[in-house]
């Protein structure tokens, strides 16, 4: 596989435009009103490649891309949610999203590998101010701690906090 430097990258005309359109929808969703339901599911279906029924993003949010997002039923996102989608991010059914959540595709650490996908499972509550890293595999049945960073996979059906963010409970089955 082929690695483009950060310069070729950012000069490649469709994905300044695939940006550029992300940017202003939005800017549009953030100006939008709760009660603006048709408004914000049409930005919505412009934004992302999938989501779910039932979906609830409290503005602000920012993304980079939006197109390398994919989100399942009942996704809630609170205010001030940043994704930096420059791999692709899936979020799972019944997911959770504190407020001021970052998601970061990309890192110095990964100048050999690129960006790295994330995968959020289903029925995770992800607490406020978490930050998570790429290249991630957060598991099903999850909570992630306020305040975390997430640098490495959880399994499913745990607890996990800290930064670094450590499992420090798994959940009887």
């Amino acid at each position: 596989m082929q690695h483009q430097s950060n310069s070729q990258t950012l000069c490649d005309p469709e994905k300044i435009r695939i940006k550029d359109d992300c940017k202003s929808l939005c800017q549009q969703y953030n100006c939008t009103y709760e009660s603006e339901y048709e408004k914000r599911e049409s930005i919505f279906n412009q934004l992302f490649s999938y989501h779910g029924k039932n979906l609830s993003i409290r503005p602000p949010f920012r993304c980079e891309f939006g197109k390398n997002i994919f989100l399942g039923d009942n996704v809630v996102m609170n205010f001030d949610c940043v994704i930096e989608d420059t791999a692709n991010v899936t979020i799972g059914d019944n997911t959770l999203l504190a407020p001021r959540v970052k998601i970061f595709c990309s890192s110095r650490e990964n100048k050999i590998d690129g960006n790295r996908n994330i995968e959020i499972g289903e029925n995770v509550w992800i607490g406020g101010g978490v930050t998570i890293h790429s290249g991630v595999f957060i598991g099903n049945n999850v909570t992630i701690g306020a305040g975390s960073v997430v640098l490495n996979d959880i399994p499913s059906d745990c607890v996990a906090v800290g930064n670094p963010c450590k499992v420090i409970r798994c959940l009887e089955k």
